[in-house]
């Protein structure tokens, strides 16, 4: 009779500690779940941003974890980079991952990017010096010319252009043009004429002419030099050497500039970029003169979602996809 109390006690001593056990578990991840929720839940008191400059607030807004949409407008009559409109009004409440969108002064208008493929150099430079908005004529300057020799195209057209059409501008913002040229001219080329050029077009264009190209990526950009510039090119053991500007941006709007860094396989290898899948994928860098794993860095400006991809051989080696982030 001893002996069956006995286990009847030990058995229910382990029941218990067990029971304890489950509960001290549920009780410590219910004061988690609790914490995170109360985290998320807690609520702040919006500030005054209205009047203040976007540059002044940007750190701050940062830290509040808010879904931050930026909506730019002209008030001519204001300083640019002021915030007109805040969608929370100063005073309210708002929580974590709460949508806040500003109104920003920008005080010189957007203009749509013109569609100059295939038209003349001459033609796409007079283009560019006449773009109405509204009542004002504005033009955007060109900031470099690049030749590739090609046969099959009249000479002096247009062949690829950054950036796209379509895409706003502002008045300040540069144009890079790749343009037609005879084929005698194909043993003539200055590497240091691509210096000022946009490393989309200087890919593009060496790709063309068969030159290998390894780039080393400028990460503390210059003040007043935009991402994707050529700085500095030089030829050694018929590689191409290129500086570019590049700034790694904070998000990834509807367009911009994106940077791979991939490892290579043996064989000569491209990498394409599909912007639309029922187009031919546009080239976008070549290579043939590389060592096995050695380690490249492409550029590609994508406009909404794009995918790469990398083919050394017939084997495919790099497949990513590019998506703007979700601001709103």
């Amino acid at each position: 009779m001893g002996n069956e109390n006995s286990g009847f006690f030990k058995g229910f001593s382990r029941l218990l500690i067990y029971s304890g056990i489950i509960f001290a578990f549920f009780f410590f991840f219910a004061i988690v779940i609790f914490s995170i929720r109360t985290g998320e839940s807690e609520e702040m008191v919006m500030g005054d941003l209205m009047g203040k400059y976007y540059v002044d607030v940007h750190n701050e807004l940062a830290r509040s974890n808010l879904r931050i949409q930026i909506v730019k407008k002209n008030f001519p009559d204001r300083q640019a980079g002021l915030i007109m409109h805040q969608s929370i009004p100063a005073g309210a409440t708002y929580h974590s991952r709460d949508k806040l969108t500003l109104v920003v002064n920008q005080s010189e208008p957007f203009l749509p990017m013109p569609a100059l493929i295939g038209t003349s150099l001459s033609s796409a430079k007079a283009t560019l010096s006449r773009i109405p908005s509204g009542d004002e004529i504005y033009a955007l300057e060109v900031a470099a010319v690049s030749y590739i020799p090609l046969d099959e195209v009249p000479v002096d057209t247009v062949i690829s252009q950054f950036p796209p059409a379509g895409e706003e501008l502002s008045v300040k913002d540069k144009v890079y043009l790749l343009v037609a040229a005879t084929s005698r001219d194909k043993s003539e080329m200055k590497v240091e004429e691509l210096i000022g050029q946009n490393i989309n077009m200087a890919q593009e264009l060496l790709s063309i002419r068969g030159k290998d190209a390894r780039i080393k990526t400028v990460e503390d950009q210059k003040s007043g030099i935009p991402t994707g510039r050529v700085l500095s090119a030089k030829i050694e053991n018929n590689i191409v050497y290129l500086d570019v500007s590049y700034q790694k941006p904070k998000y990834r709007y509807f367009s911009g500039f994106e940077k791979i860094d991939v490892k290579l396989d043996k064989g000569e290898c491209r990498a394409e970029q599909i912007i639309k899948k029922d187009e031919e994928p546009k080239l976008i860098y070549k290579s043939a003169t590389h060592q096995d794993n050695e380690k490249v860095t492409i550029f590609l400006y994508r406009t909404g979602k794009n995918t790469v991809r990398v083919i050394c051989g017939k084997d495919e080696i790099y497949d990513k996809t590019f998506s703007p982030d979700d601001l709103g």
